[in-house]
């Protein structure tokens, strides 16, 4: 009953709030896109194992889990914003969570609990049709190229010749380029759309996740076994249709990678005592940041040995062959995050991870130190 009271007072706020400053602020019930009716179901309902991390003296913990159907929806009238997986459509949010302490608030969520969302509903355009190619994180090469990118080998399953987009590829070269050797551009209109306008469809293509890791959490201090699953087959393709593209020969570059990290969020104290120490040992300082799609692929396909700290570079371990060994730098508070962990068991990828302590509420931050006698011990454990 005091919740019931507490969401119209919050409901009479909206009102008034959009009443003083004219916005379009709703209040919307969160729903389960499994419940709305489905076009194509594409794969049932599964189970799979997910893998935790590794470290020197600790072995992965393994944990099945349940993931839903894969499907294709055809959604009349949506409200979407290309920065959120979820959209809006008569009067409620439609969305798929992967538990429920799962985070979303991005595009036009404001801010949502368990049950409900308050959610911009104006919109600044109408589309005819349109295959929905954004989602959380579409900024983020992590999410862009395993979430997201996958659902381009679908797109013949619809009649839809419209591809809705961010136009942050615009602003970031390798993911137009990813795009590019993906799908042929001469049969799709590639629509660009701003993440801070929303937009209404007539006739969405929608698939629900192929990949998906927990974008953000409600309650930091709740670890949750279910936070990723993967559909191997759509990644092992997207990996050999992307090789395919880039690699016309045998690659003779270095095999030992640092993954340098300058301009930008959670660099080590002591990054550069680490490189001194690496490149007496062969290593050869690498910033992803500045390279192109092809160099990203050749490089990480031709390494035996990457070492660096967790970032959305690691999503290119899914072009690394197998056996490749891998060091990542992690805080130790974020030992439950298990994307790269299950991207390293898919690929059959030794991958190590060694912790360093930090601000619990910011796993962006740079105020840590790299502990330079781990990596050393796990590198001699691989001689």
């Amino acid at each position: 009953e005091t919740t019931n009271i507490s969401y119209y007072l919050k409901r009479i706020q909206i009102i008034l709030y959009n009443f003083i400053y004219k916005k379009k602020i709703s209040v919307l019930k969160i729903e389960n896109i499994q419940n709305l009716e489905k076009l194509k179901e594409i794969e049932p309902k599964s189970r799979l194992v997910s893998f935790g991390q590794k470290s020197f003296n600790l072995e992965a913990k393994s944990t099945p889990l349940d993931i839903p159907s894969l499907n294709i929806f055809e959604v009349k009238n949506p409200i979407i914003n290309i920065s959120s997986s979820a959209f809006i459509k008569n009067g409620k949010l439609y969305c798929e969570r992967i538990n429920a302490n799962e985070r979303f608030n991005e595009g036009n969520i404001i801010y949502h609990n368990k049950k409900y969302a308050v959610v911009d509903v104006f919109f600044d355009e109408i589309i005819e049709e349109g295959f929905f190619l954004g989602g959380n994180g579409c900024w983020n090469w992590y999410h862009y190229l395993i979430e997201i990118l996958p659902k381009t080998l679908l797109l013949e399953e619809t009649n839809c010749k419209t591809i809705l987009i961010s136009d942050d590829i615009s602003n970031y070269p390798t993911m137009k380029q990813a795009l590019e050797a993906l799908i042929n551009e001469k049969h799709y209109t590639i629509k660009l759309l701003n993440r801070k306008q929303n937009f209404k469809v007539k006739k969405l293509f929608f698939i629900n996740e192929i990949n998906k890791i927990e974008f953000n959490k409600i309650n930091p201090n709740i670890n949750n076994a279910n936070t990723a699953y993967f559909r191997e087959k759509y990644l092992y393709i997207l990996r050999e249709k992307l090789l395919l593209n880039y690699i016309k020969e045998e690659n003779n570059l270095n095999k030992k990678i640092f993954l340098w990290r300058e301009n930008t969020h959670r660099i080590a104290q002591n990054q550069n005592e680490v490189l001194v120490y690496l490149e007496k040992n062969g290593f050869e300082k690498i910033d992803s940041s500045t390279l192109t799609l092809e160099q990203q692929i050749k490089i990480f396909n031709s390494a035996e040995i990457i070492i660096g700290t967790t970032g959305a570079a690691w999503s290119n371990l899914i072009f690394c062959k197998q056996n490749t060994k891998a060091i990542i730098f992690s805080p130790i508070f974020f030992n439950s995050f298990n994307a790269f962990s299950n991207l390293a068991q898919i690929f059959n990828i030794d991958l190590t991870y060694s912790y360093y302590s930090g601000n619990k509420l910011d796993h962006s931050e740079s105020n840590f130190r790299i502990n330079l006698e781990d990596i050393k011990s796990i590198l001699k454990s691989y001689e």
